[in-house]
């Protein structure tokens, strides 16, 4: 992770580049690409588009990590491929683990 970007109204957001699927409510599968994570959501390239106010599941795993994680989240903007997704509450065990892992990259970083 190259940098962080701090913004007083929303979490720091990490630089990073993982591969991950995005299972959208239709039951359908598509390939992402994230770029940019918080604790609140990330931004992706996907193989295909989805629609604004999308539910999906994200599955992944992080860089250096070997623990899958699965994340619910909705798309809450979307420039052609391009989507950002917000996580929605969900298994407090993906959540912390995803907490703790950018808590260690924003520490590694100083």
């Amino acid at each position: 992770m190259e940098s962080i970007r701090d913004f007083q109204y929303r979490a720091p957001r990490f630089q990073i580049d993982f591969h991950f699927l995005v299972q959208a409510d239709d039951g359908q599968f598509r390939y992402g690409r994230c770029y940019e994570i918080s604790d609140q959501g990330l931004v992706a390239w996907l193989s295909e588009p989805l629609n604004v106010d999308t539910k999906a599941a994200l599955i992944f795993t992080l860089p250096g990590e070997a623990t899958q994680i699965m994340v619910a989240a909705t798309v809450t903007r979307r420039f052609g491929f391009d989507h950002a997704f917000a996580f929605i509450p969900s298994s407090t065990h993906d959540r912390t683990h995803l907490h703790q892992y950018l808590l260690a990259q924003k520490n590694l970083e100083r």
